[in-house]
């Protein structure tokens, strides 16, 4: 009897021990298969709580969690999201959105939400950064000076508290070291990933990067920032970005270090449906400054 009763007590201890540990990577490679079925095209996949995502990333892969969307600049331009929860965990930015779907499979809680608020996107800049979509210049003494592109640049990467990985495609600009544009990811306050471009102010003349035939919609959605870990301290100038088109003025937006990464809206109702050059304009500062962004058309 004493040995029957050892025994209930030995199981019910590893049961309440068992329950609550994280998932083992084999429960993670058991999940793909329905994280697969659930999915569609453009779907963002997350998991709670965030220090999960290496680990569903390792088992899903690519396909399901590609890195543009692992460091997206935003979740709002997502129309529908798969959440993964473990340990009785959710994510509170997408507690608003409607459920579409929500089953338990293993240690795992999924739900699939929709967003109420979404938008197709018309343009996105991130996408178009190559010679022949977008190109650079630096302005010095009212003349363009244009910042040819590459794509056989040597890759270099700052590590640990340096500055980002420069990638073999980019623009490279006079002053050589942080002066060039391309995309690359930098770290937000939160330490989290955000995938952006590239794109610091000169102290020898302005900035200009012009992005061709952009097809324009109610309203300009943007992020923007510098790598968390450098520019933490906000001694540096805040950074101004400026949008213009043959039209006219479109908007701006000034981040300083300790804002961390900002979100930003610009109305074109006035441009909606038209197709145009976009100017978007970094004015000269001195000394140097980081800075980064995403923009999209919606």
């Amino acid at each position: 009897m004493l040995a029957v009763l050892t025994l209930a007590l030995l199981e019910t201890g590893a049961h309440f021990y068992f329950k609550d540990r994280a998932p083992a990577q084999s429960e993670w490679q058991a999940l793909k298969p329905r994280v697969a079925a659930l999915a569609q095209p453009g779907d963002l996949v997350v998991v709670a709580p965030n220090w999960g995502e290496p680990m569903a990333r390792l088992a899903l892969g690519d396909e399901l969690m590609p890195l543009s969307m692992v460091a997206r600049a935003g979740d709002d331009g997502f129309s529908r999201v798969i959440e993964l929860g473990v340990l009785g965990q959710s994510r509170s930015e997408f507690s608003t959105w409607p459920s579409l779907r929500h089953e338990h499979f293993g240690k795992f809680e999924i739900f699939v939400r929709k967003n109420p608020r979404w938008e197709q996107v018309r343009f996105e800049a991130l996408e178009h950064v190559d010679a022949q979509s977008l190109s650079v210049a630096l302005i010095r003494n009212g003349i363009e000076e244009g910042c040819p592109f590459t794509n056989s640049a040597t890759m270099t990467s700052g590590n640990l508290g340096g500055d980002p990985t420069a990638p073999k495609e980019r623009f490279n600009c006079s002053g050589g070291g942080i002066h060039w544009v391309g995309i690359t990811i930098i770290d937000d306050e939160q330490y989290r990933p955000r995938r952006c471009l590239w794109a610091p102010p000169s102290h020898v003349g302005d900035v200009l990067l012009r992005f061709r035939q952009v097809a324009f919609g109610k309203r300009l959605v943007g992020h923007a920032g510098a790598p968390w870990l450098m520019v933490r301290d906000g001694v540096g100038p805040a950074v101004k970005l400026l949008a213009t088109t043959v039209k006219g003025a479109i908007g701006a937006v000034a981040a300083k270090d300790t804002d961390g990464w900002v979100r930003f809206e610009w109305n074109t109702e006035a441009l909606q449906n038209t197709v145009l050059d976009l100017d978007l304009r970094l004015p000269a500062i001195t000394g140097e400054q980081r800075f980064c962004f995403a923009l999209e058309a919606r």
